[in-house]
């Protein structure tokens, strides 16, 4: 019962990390789109991320170097787990919020 609700936790934090990391990169990408409005966004909440994941990385390592191996190993998977969900949700926001190009051709000119 135990592992069930650890696995199904590592699963929510995941996904909340990939569907915000995904909504920031949609938010700068229009954002930067407008040259009135510059984006904020794109400073600030990276940073976060960087420290977020940063401080479980070095916690991992720590666990590690004192002799908790297995503790240690898993912070170090739950790190990489979420720098790949922020990272995958990040490229895929941009991509949704491109916006569409339409050829020449397609508008008849």
């Amino acid at each position: 019962m135990a592992v069930q609700s650890l696995a199904t936790k590592a699963i929510g934090e995941t996904g909340g990390t990939f569907v915000a990391a995904a909504v920031l990169a949609a938010v700068a990408t229009r954002l930067a789109l407008r040259p009135d409005r510059p984006p904020r966004l794109v400073l600030l909440l990276p940073g976060f991320f960087t420290l977020t994941v940063g401080s479980l990385g070095m916690r991992g390592l720590t666990t590690l170097a004192g002799g908790h191996v297995i503790e240690g190993f898993r912070d170090l998977l739950k790190l990489v787990t979420i720098v790949t969900a922020i990272a995958v949700g990040l490229v895929l926001g941009a991509v949704l919020a491109q916006p569409a190009v339409t050829s020449p051709s397609a508008e008849g000119g």
